[in-house]
């Protein structure tokens, strides 16, 4: 109901593409498994064995005009961490994919 009515901008994610981590992280599905990041000491923790599949229904796209360290975006539809808002236009974002940033 919610994709047809706001074109997709808002709504439910891809059943599976985040979980509940059991450290209380957000873990996103990659290639490999269910990813933390941690943004203290800057590791991406490989946590498939550790998450809580009832929580898939928590987690929603909703549309935002300014971004924060700590957000998880959808960039080209991949799940990505902003590390840093550079300027109006530019943000720092780590892939859960393979770490790049």
């Amino acid at each position: 109901m919610f994709d047809n009515m706001f074109n997709g901008v808002m709504g439910k994610i891809k059943p599976g593409c985040c979980r509940l981590g059991m450290n209380g992280r957000i873990a996103i599905k990659t290639s490999d498994g269910y990813k933390t990041y941690d943004p203290k000491t800057g590791n991406v923790t490989n946590c498939s064995n550790f998450v809580l599949d009832a929580c898939d229904d928590f987690f929603m796209v909703v549309p935002t005009r300014k971004l924060k360290p700590g957000d998880i975006v959808l960039i080209n539809g991949k799940p990505m961490y902003i590390l840093e808002v550079k300027a109006k236009n530019r943000v720092e974002a780590m892939n859960y994919e393979d770490s790049t940033i």
